[in-house]
């Protein structure tokens, strides 16, 4: 048993069906995009060229990345951030007056 760690063929819970049906028809339609990733890529470009702001954001998402929201508080209202005494002893962490 030692050395195996779980790794054998066949060890774990089989798939579901409809998880091997999707696993299937997501590499069909990754296929099909693959084959027709240019026209389809020149499509969205012209849709964005033209004013659709769907296409203009699913274009910017595309090439930069999606924006991400700041987590932060600001002047007026801080953020912070509380732990429970449990965290700190499970970390080690000294907490309250006697920290050094």
């Amino acid at each position: 048993m030692a050395g195996r760690g779980g790794y054998r063929a066949g060890a774990g819970r089989p798939k579901a069906a409809h998880t091997l049906q999707a696993e299937t028809a997501k590499a069909a339609l990754i296929a099909l995009y693959i084959k027709n990733a240019k026209p389809i890529n020149l499509a969205l470009i012209k849709k964005a060229k033209g004013g659709d702001i769907q296409a203009i954001r699913e274009l910017h998402e595309r090439v930069f990345g999606k924006v991400t929201q700041p987590l932060g508080g600001d002047k007026d209202n801080p953020l912070i951030i509380a732990m429970n005494r449990i965290a700190f002893c499970q970390y080690g962490i000294k907490a309250g007056p006697e920290r050094k």
